[in-house]
């Protein structure tokens, strides 16, 4: 799958000249079919510089000094031998000699072709999925065209050679493309001549009262093994967990149509429309089952945390709500809420919010009960909480409520008025358990690879130079969000309101469930792992 963004480019999608990543491993190889050719030419080639002329040095002192020399001073050293050495050299030899030149020329290349995603996969006949289609530019998608007809073909002159190679697609593959309507944000509509080559369907959203109860119903039964967002149980903790959460999906539909009707009641226009989603509702679930099955919460509890926490902690976001309208809407769902908790929950509910504010932080756990977070091995010696304010009354409360999110593994958006503490909270909670973070600040001028990463050229210092004068090399380099994945470390993306539409669409396929990244320059796949989390900040603009 790859995810299209305004920046996509043709050789993003149709393969490229890439810098060559294959630098080291070809000398490696050279060096090995080197040693297979030195016994049938170590006492006919020179003698290296480094020795002297007696006596002549042994296959294994020859051996030892090519693991250690350039490939560019060993071909340089046997060179004159092997254009005398093949005129009599047997098939095999003559194999070996070829082998050698061929691999040293991969060596000295500073570019090679690299098929991009489409390519690779007409060729192996599997399915190449285009998210996001209607945000790549025209001019890149119409250079599909020739796929999507009955030939199934693509000529690629950009590859080089005595003749234009054409590909054509194994007869198994498949192409799909994914985008969302014009009118929403950002969006723009495809050209007539690409969608009639498509076959369209709308996908209708759930709008059925019973089509949502099948889902949530489906979900609570779900049972994740060990996945980064939901942590084993047993299958008993599972069946208890079915029958009790089975009763909650008619309350939360309930809040829920009662939280839609209250965020539109004075709005007019669709774009400023604000109402739950179906991700909003299953996190809900999810949330539900892990702080039952894992904090011991009891369920009216966690009915009432995850409503706080999905739908209420972000209340006014993305909307044109005040500060004064977003409290006051607060208030009617929070009272709304309890009168869907029988009466004696109630007291459990409240009884619960006047003690949850405890701060804890041991040698093994930092956090405000129940929701704590496991201290590194770099923190684990102690912590000294004199150095940070958590027990202001609103900071606790931020803090307790960032930590609730952090249950879910899914990213994290903080927007506030400027300096009430959004990026130093986060900061803040990462060095108190030892958790790298890397902080970034976006702009209008943030490119997708300044995140994801992009080729750039080696350090002088670091680059080597063949007999041909070749010294410019280039290797990837990993953008921040590369190489916190990598590492598992927490990204904070500070001003997220300023980075450009088109950045925001390409970090989709790490900002949900597939927690993953797709690099097309390198052709790989990164996967996020547990440790990895991404914060967001924002200014608040007052409506």
């Amino acid at each position: 799958m790859m995810i299209s963004h305004a920046h996509t480019e043709t050789s993003d999608i149709i393969g490229g000249q890439r810098p060559s990543r294959t630098h080291e491993a070809d000398s490696i190889l050279f060096k090995q079919i080197l040693l297979r050719l030195l016994p049938f030419i170590a006492d006919i080639c020179p003698i290296p510089d480094v020795f002297p002329a007696e006596p002549r040095p042994s296959q294994d002192v020859l051996s030892n000094w090519i693991l250690h020399e350039s490939p560019a001073s060993l071909m340089a050293w046997i060179s004159p031998t092997l254009q005398t050495y093949t005129s009599h050299a047997n098939e095999e030899e003559k194999n070996l000699v070829n082998e050698l030149r061929e691999v040293y020329g991969k060596y000295q290349t500073i570019f090679n072709w690299q098929d991009g995603p489409l390519l690779s996969t007409m060729q192996r006949g599997d399915i190449f999925l285009l998210d996001e289609i209607s945000l790549a530019e025209d001019a890149v998608l119409e250079r599909m065209n020739s796929v999507l007809e009955n030939e199934r073909q693509v000529t690629v002159p950009e590859k080089g050679g005595e003749c234009i190679e054409t590909i054509t697609a194994n007869p198994s593959f498949r192409l799909l493309a994914t985008m969302n309507p014009g009118g929403d944000f950002g969006k723009k509509e495809l050209s007539a001549a690409l969608r009639n080559r498509f076959t369209e369907i709308w996908v209708s959203p759930l709008n059925g009262l019973e089509d949502l109860k099948q889902i949530m119903r489906d979900r609570i039964r779900m049972h994740e093994r060990g996945s980064i967002y939901f942590p084993s149980i047993s299958e008993a903790t599972q069946e208890n967990l079915v029958a009790v959460l089975l009763p909650f999906v008619d309350r939360i539909l309930t809040f829920v149509d009662y939280y839609n009707v209250i965020m539109n009641a004075n709005t007019t226009s669709s774009q400023n429309r604000t109402e739950a989603t179906t991700r909003d509702i299953l996190s809900i679930i999810d949330f539900m089952k892990l702080a039952v099955s894992h904090l011991s919460m009891t369920p009216f509890v966690a009915f009432a945390e995850a409503l706080q926490m999905i739908l209420l902690d972000g209340l006014g976001i993305g909307t044109n709500l005040n500060s004064t309208q977003a409290n006051e809407y607060r208030m009617k769902c929070v009272e709304k809420m309890m009168d869907l908790v029988p009466s004696q929950e109630q007291i459990t509910i409240q009884n619960y919010y006047k003690a949850s504010n405890q701060i804890v932080c041991d040698y093994q756990h930092f956090g405000v009960s129940p929701y704590l977070l496991s201290l590194t091995t770099t923190a684990s010696q102690g912590v000294d909480l004199s150095d940070y304010d958590f027990a202001a009354p609103t900071t606790c409360n931020n803090l307790k409520r960032v930590l609730r999110a952090l249950q879910l593994h899914k990213p994290i958006l903080l927007e506030g008025s400027p300096g009430v503490g959004k990026t130093s909270l986060i900061i803040a909670i990462a060095q108190v358990i030892g958790q790298p973070i890397v902080r970034v600040n976006l702009s209008e001028q943030t490119d997708i690879a300044d995140l994801l990463g992009s080729d750039l050229p080696v350090p002088a210092d670091e680059q080597t130079t063949d007999e041909a004068g070749n010294c410019v090399k280039f290797r990837w380099s990993d953008g921040v969000l590369l190489s916190a994945i990598k590492n598992g470390a927490w990204l904070l993306l500070d001003e997220l309101n300023l980075a450009s539409q088109q950045v925001l669409e390409g970090l989709n396929s790490c900002l949900d469930h597939r927690a993953t990244v797709y690099i097309p320059e390198i052709d790989k796949e990164f996967h996020c792992p547990s440790s990895f989390q991404i914060f967001a900040c924002q200014v608040r603009i007052e409506g």
